[in-house]
């Protein structure tokens, strides 16, 4: 018995808003029971004398500490004068959403 069925592969399309032709069925349902006998070849493998692996790589927090910075690169007056146009100590664009 196949591990998927030509109609199975039908929704999965439908789902994806794929249109396939016949030919692309049968072929889609034999790939995909292709990939699922390979994966349930993979779930009769024996793991458990293999150690977990959550950290490959070994690093460790590889991020920078993140600070607050304690005074601004210019002043917010600075920042207004230099707008193409400010409304009541804003910086005024153009609207995004009509």
């Amino acid at each position: 018995m196949p591990l998927i069925s030509s109609a199975e592969v039908k929704r999965i399309a439908g789902l994806a808003r794929l249109q396939l032709s016949e030919h692309e069925i049968k072929q889609a349902t034999k790939d995909l029971g292709n990939v699922l006998t390979h994966f349930s070849q993979l779930q009769g493998i024996d793991t458990s004398h293999t150690p977990t692996s959550d950290d490959v790589t070994g690093l460790s927090n590889i991020s920078r500490v993140d600070r607050p910075i304690d005074e601004l690169l210019c002043s917010t007056q600075v920042l207004l004068d230099n707008a193409p146009q400010t409304h009541r100590g804003q910086i005024k664009v153009q609207a995004i959403f009509a």
